[in-house]
């Protein structure tokens, strides 16, 4: 679903970048999350280009063991990375 939705808004939206940025702005504090949240948040940070809330969420033990709760996986932390 997420990449139908991807392609669609990508031919759609001029400045992808501030999308990325309202839409992580929006799902406010990680910690009621869903786990699509949690699996495409990374994601959506680097293409708003918000590097150092990125770093911050990659180097905080909590939101870490918060994804790992989450998704169950390793690998979907791992690819973060």
């Amino acid at each position: 679903m997420h990449d139908i939705l991807l392609r669609y808004y990508g031919t759609q939206l001029k400045d992808r970048s501030t999308s990325h940025s309202t839409l992580y702005k929006q799902l406010g504090a990680y910690k009621t999350w869903e786990r699509y949240e949690w699996l495409w948040c990374i994601w959506h940070l680097k293409e708003a280009g918000e590097f150092e809330d990125t770093v911050t969420l990659l180097t905080d033990y909590h939101w870490i063991s918060g994804k790992l709760n989450a998704t169950g996986s390793v690998y979907e932390i791992a690819k973060d990375y």
